[in-house]
């Protein structure tokens, strides 16, 4: 299809026929697109803003619109990548989230180009813009990584293959990304915050939890959802993972609730004998157990191949608030309320150490994938990364605003955390790289006292 059309009531056409479809009930309209699937047509009015229509079988059906920010639209691009950019009579460019009508970054344009025009790349990251200060600017990145959310990040998930990146917000989305921070795919229509997400061992399966306890399976490639399942928690859910085979998935609500789904059309509920007061969980990657910690300090771990406790052990940590396995299964962390990370051996219970230096509680626990590092963080807006054959910091993490929730290893070192201020961060952890890109990033060098702060086991270079 293709529309035309003065300022008043643009028309649709056919284009294979060259047939007219319909006339759109819209005045002041100078600019008109489609995205890029044909589904729905944008225009833009000078006096009623950005609006969206569906042109299905003839008929047209009006879309809820862009809130106006400004009295004027300049001009407006097409949509792409589930963004559209809009100018407007102050200055300013502001890149819209489509299916969530959320702006997600906004320029100020005016004493560069006073924008007339403006054309976003087929996947919406690049941004070109141009107008009456006779200069193109092109803007490379104009969407920042990872961005979309507009409520808190409650966890962060990598696929097993390290290609995809999941983020379960109170947004009641999971988003999708690339390890770039590109956007992949935004899997929706969740009945509450969604409070953790999940992949299969194979990745191609996403389990989600609600904080109103709803269980859903998700088709990780398609964005589907498979089937979905109800329990009764005590409280908010708080965890959810899948067995090393891929055929339970374990959630938590102050409580501990698995279902067999070997068919993820229909959950069947195979609940886990004992009533235990749950808050974290996570599975061994090498045998079957599964560890859960409780408001009480506790660590159970419980065989899963015999449905038994083998282990309960008193933390001395107050609340136990996330616990995690190492890679190669004979470590189990804990992060506790009282500001503290804590190692054990998985076969003896015995401890093998206590990491402080946090000044609030540990709510996030990540172990890196070759289990060398180990990351904490809470609600003290700060993630620390442990050199676990040292047992002390390798480099503190600040920029959050809020209180983290969610920490994920990529397959290279880097980290990626999630918060309640509904960023998510990609950290670059090996200073070689990093420290070649500062003088770009922050305009300077950092000072000695600084790069202590940053690289504790780091020798001091000068970085610019």
């Amino acid at each position: 299809m293709s529309a035309t059309g003065g300022t008043e009531h643009p028309l649709v056409w056919d284009v294979a026929s060259g047939a007219k479809v319909a006339a759109l009930d819209a005045v002041n309209v100078h600019r008109l697109g489609f995205d890029p699937a044909g589904e729905f047509l944008a225009t833009g009015s000078s006096h009623y803003g950005v609006r969206f229509w569906r042109i299905a079988d003839g008929q047209v059906t009006r879309l809820p619109g862009l809130p106006k920010r400004s009295p004027y639209t300049w001009d407006m691009s097409a949509p792409a990548g589930g963004r559209i950019a809009v100018a407007d009579e102050d200055g300013l460019i502001t890149i819209w989230d489509v299916a969530r009508r959320q702006p997600v970054e906004t320029y100020q344009d005016r004493s560069r180009t006073e924008t007339l025009s403006l054309a976003l790349s087929a996947d919406g990251s690049m941004l070109a813009s141009g107008g009456l200060g006779r200069t193109i600017v092109v803007r490379e990145r104009a969407v920042p990584p990872f961005s979309g959310h507009n409520q808190a990040v409650n966890d962060i998930e990598i696929s097993p293959d390290g290609r995809v990146v999941a983020s379960a917000s109170s947004d009641r989305t999971v988003r999708l990304w690339d390890v770039r921070g590109n956007p992949v795919a935004t899997i929706g229509d969740h009945p509450d915050h969604v409070r953790a997400v999940a992949f299969s061992p194979d990745g191609r399966r996403l389990a989600t939890v609600t904080r109103s306890h709803t269980l859903t399976l998700w088709d990780a490639g398609s964005g589907h959802r498979l089937g979905t399942a109800a329990y009764q928690g005590l409280g908010a859910s708080t965890d959810v993972g899948f067995d090393p085979r891929g055929r339970f998935v374990v959630a938590t609500a102050l409580g501990r609730f698995r279902w067999d789904v070997s068919d993820p059309g229909k959950p069947v509920e195979a609940p886990l004998p004992g009533g235990y007061l749950v808050s974290a969980l996570a599975f061994s990657p090498r045998e079957p157990l599964l560890a859960t910690t409780g408001p009480a300090g506790d660590l159970i771990v419980w065989d899963l191949a015999r449905d038994r406790e083998v282990r309960a052990l008193r933390t001395g940590q107050g609340s136990v608030l996330d616990v995690a396995f190492g890679p190669d299964g004979t470590s189990i962390a804990t992060a506790g309320a009282d500001r503290t990370v804590r190692l054990w051996d998985t076969r003896t219970g015995a401890g093998r150490g206590t990491l402080t230096g946090h000044t609030a509680p540990i709510q996030v626990l990540a172990f890196s994938r070759d289990g060398r590092s180990l990351a904490s963080a809470g609600d003290d807006r700060t993630i620390v990364v442990w050199d676990l054959q040292a047992m002390r910091p390798s480099a503190t993490l600040t920029g959050h605003t809020a209180p983290i929730r969610g920490l994920a290893f990529t397959t290279d070192g880097d980290l990626i955390s999630g918060g309640e201020d509904g960023r998510i961060i990609r950290w670059g952890l090996r200073p070689e790289a990093l420290v070649g890109r500062l003088c770009a990033e922050i305009g300077r060098g950092l000072t000695r006292a600084e790069w202590t702060a940053h690289f504790p086991t780091v020798d001091y270079r000068r970085t610019c």
